[in-house]
Order: structure tokens, then C-alpha cells, then sequence
């Protein structure tokens, strides 16, 4: 990239980022940008937008588009498990220890803790305005592939497919979800289901991974009653790609665990529903569709509590 044209792009890329923490700011004026989230911040403005825009028009990115969007075109990822709370049965079976029954979450309680890493490539949202414009869904799933240079046996190609699938499922009764393509999507779902006076919940600690843990205290943080928590899930797309939802009835819990060979204690948080439309094919043996089951809160997944609705 010429000097010239790197300017430019830094150029774009503080504008976006400005225009995305005013969007952010006045949603949620109380709540700071998660680290998360801000890592995902567009970057494309002004000639640097247009300039991506004609091409995805034209079909196919170049690579300074690719680069200047920090979008992902021909880097493939591994295969990726659709981890959100709903599952449809189209993704691949959940990653061992993912889910503990609600049982389990009791003082002096031995539970295995999942790989509390992120899988995910970072990719960044794309503007909403250009977001709206490019090829989205299975109807069109030939011309995305083409556009960000994926050939269909690629893992990620099979993870779109997977992403795509999950946000086109049939819609259940206790739940409503939308799959966020921009953060424009994100803050309009996440303030319109739980307003702004929420307390938002991540994790990027992952010293639990693949651990036994001990239990040493539970708190019931969320009863389940009123205005369900909202949980948004990063997939692996070639863009930021967020499945945010709701179920009724979710209970969240603030758990305290230690390591039991080395005797670290950490604070995580679980949050509890039934899993009556997962199939029984991706859950664990030990599992039941129709029980209490319960999912750490960690890596790319983030969750909003309404605050008047916190038991304290």
C-alpha cells in the first residue's frame, strides 16, 4: 500500500471508529466499549467505503479492500462449533464440557470446565450502511463465498454455511434473536430488549481452560423473571457477525471457582435455561433437552443483565 493510500486508510479507520463509540456512547452511556467489541470496530469511511463497496458490487475484493475493511478474505479458520444457547441441530456437536446442569452449580460441587479460549478469527464489522448492501444469507451464498474468496470445502466456507443456517432457523416461541451485521444491528437489539440500563457481562480469562474446578460459592445474580438477559454470540464469518438473543425463563449465576491442582480462585458467570430445541444428537450424554442447563459467559460472548432486575 503507497503511503498515500495507508494515510487514507488511517484516516477512515478514525472516523468509523469515532462514528461506532458515539453510536455506542449514546446507547449506553454507563456501560464502557468492551474489548471485545471494540477489537470489531469498522473501519471503512469515506473513499476507502466506496471504494469496497464497487467492488463487492462488482463481485470479488481485492486484497488492500480486504486489508483496509479488516475483513477476512481467503484466510481460512478451523472449524468452528456454533456456540449460542438455541442450537438448531445444523452445526457441529458442542465442544466437551460446554454445558453443566443447573444441579451442579452447588458449593463443594467438582465440575470440568470447557476451553474457555476464543476460536474465532477478529474480524470487523462493516459499516451498516454497506452491510445492507453486499450478498447475505443461503439465498446468496455462491456470491459471498465469491466475493470474500472462499472455495466451498474450506472450513470457513462451512462455517458461513453454519452461521447462515443458525440466523434463517425458524424462530421459537420463547426466544427472539437477530443476527447482528453491523454494530448498528447489535446496540438497536440489544437496547431495544433490555433498554440501557443494563450490566454488561464478558470474559476473556481463559485460565480455567480444560480444568477441574471446585465450586466454592454461588449467587443467584438473575432469577429469571421479567425481561430475559440478552446474550450475543460472535460466529466465524468473513465479517463481524453477532447472534444475539433472548429466552424467557434465563437465570444467570455469578460462581466463584478454584482450580483444584493449583488452587486459583476466579469468578465466572453461567447463564441457565432449558434446552428443549437443542437435538439430542449435540448434546452430551450426560445432558437433557428438557432440563436446566447452564453455559459459561467467556471469550467473544457477551450478555446484558438489566440492572432493576439484579438480585443483590
Amino acid at each position: 500500500m503507497s503511503c498515500a493510500a495507508d494515510g487514507a486508510a488511517r484516516g477512515a479507520d478514525d472516523a468509523s471508529e469515532k462514528a461506532a463509540l458515539r453510536l455506542w456512547a449514546a446507547a449506553f452511556p454507563s456501560t464502557p466499549l468492551p474489548a471485545v467489541l471494540r477489537a470489531r470496530l469498522p473501519s471503512l469511511h469515506g473513499a476507502a467505503a466506496a471504494q469496497f463497496l464497487q467492488e463487492a458490487k462488482q463481485g470479488i475484493l481485492s486484497p488492500q479492500s480486504c486489508n483496509v475493511a479488516k475483513v477476512l478474505c481467503r484466510i481460512d479458520t478451523a472449524l468452528v462449533s456454533v456456540v449460542n444457547s438455541r442450537h438448531t441441530g445444523r452445526g457441529p456437536k458442542a465442544q466437551v464440557n460446554e454445558y453443566v446442569h443447573e444441579k451442579q452449580l452447588y458449593k463443594g460441587s467438582e465440575i470440568m470446565m470447557p476451553d474457555l479460549n476464543d476460536d474465532n478469527l477478529v474480524a470487523s464489522f462493516l459499516p451498516d450502511s454497506i452491510s445492507k448492501q453486499i450478498p447475505y444469507g443461503t439465498q446468496e451464498l455462491r456470491s459471498l463465498l465469491h466475493m470474500f474468496q472462499y472455495h466451498s470445502e474450506t472450513n470457513m466456507s462451512k462455517n458461513i454455511i453454519m452461521s447462515l443456517n443458525e440466523c434463517e432457523a425458524k424462530s421459537l416461541a420463547d426466544q427472539k434473536w437477530v443476527c447482528a451485521r453491523s454494530l448498528n444491528d447489535l446496540v438497536a437489539f440489544v437496547r431495544s430488549s433490555v433498554g440501557s440500563d443494563a450490566e454488561l457481562v464478558w470474559s476473556n480469562d481463559a485460565t480455567f481452560s480444560n480444568k477441574k474446578v471446585q465450586v466454592i460459592d454461588v449467587q443467584l445474580k438473575y432469577a429469571g423473571h421479567g425481561k430475559p438477559p440478552v446474550s450475543c454470540h460472535n460466529f466465524a464469518f468473513p465479517h463481524a457477525l453477532f447472534y444475539c438473543h433472548y429466552i424467557q425463563g434465563t437465570k444467570v449465576y455469578h460462581v466463584t471457582l478454584k482450580d483444584t491442582a493449583s488452587g486459583i480462585t476466579k469468578s465466572r458467570i453461567a447463564i441457565c435455561h432449558a434446552l428443549h430445541s437443542i437435538t439430542t444428537t449435540m448434546l452430551p450424554a450426560n445432558m437433557s433437552p428438557n432440563e436446566q442447563d447452564c453455559h459459561w459467559i467467556y471469550g467473544s460472548h457477551l450478555m446484558w443483565v438489566p440492572k432493576a432486575q439484579i438480585s443483590t
